[in-house]
């Protein structure tokens, strides 16, 4: 029991410890269409724990995704961002973190 015990712990920990960036504030000021793949940066933003594979400190989301409406209203509006975060990984763009969920606000 013991041996299952540590098993699930060193299994899970690193899954739900990884970094799952959040930022905070700003406005979208580039948006990048690369491929499937829509690639959004921020600007007057504060950033806390985002992945080491997001070098860019650019959020990536998949063209189909019901974000990428927010994302074009809010950059093409000028409309504040409230809170971004991501999942931590890096699987749409190499260099920039997946999209978890976006927040606008007046």
């Amino acid at each position: 029991m013991k041996k299952m015990f540590m098993l699930a712990v060193f299994v899970l920990v690193p899954l739900f410890s990884q970094a799952q960036g959040l930022s905070d504030g700003g406005r979208i000021s580039s948006i990048t269409s690369l491929g499937y793949v829509l690639i959004f940066t921020l600007s007057g933003n504060k950033e806390v724990d985002r992945p080491d594979c997001a070098t860019t400190k650019r959020f990536a989301v998949q063209a189909g995704s019901t974000h990428v409406p927010v994302i074009i209203s809010a950059f093409s509006g000028g409309k504040k961002v409230g809170n971004v975060r991501g999942l931590g990984s890096c699987s749409q763009s190499l260099d920039s973190e997946d999209l978890k969920w976006i927040q606008l606000v007046e």
